[in-house]
């Protein structure tokens, strides 16, 4: 289990336009009583529930061979729905 915040995941991952988005959608998230949770069962991966059923996975992804960063939004329920921020290292 990761014991980091997602938005201390976002903090350490990203800058500028793309850790605002992340920040953002993550507020609305908890304004809408949607809040991530404290610990992910996968390093940097957090399902997110609603009346306990996923509706969307938040993954952050640190690839350092191909010197990228990327976080991803995405939901099973609805098939080509990702939503992905990259950054270049």
């Amino acid at each position: 289990m990761s014991k980091k915040r997602i938005e201390d995941a976002i903090h350490d991952g990203f800058t500028g336009e793309t850790q605002k988005n992340a920040l953002d959608f993550i507020a609305f998230l908890r304004a809408e009583k949607i809040p991530p949770p404290d610990e992910s069962e996968y390093e940097n991966c957090w399902d997110i529930m609603l009346e306990n059923k996923i509706v969307c996975f938040v993954h952050l992804v640190s690839a350092n061979e191909a010197k990228v960063k990327a976080l991803s939004i995405f939901s099973d329920q609805e098939p080509g729905t990702w939503i992905t921020w990259r950054r270049r290292l």
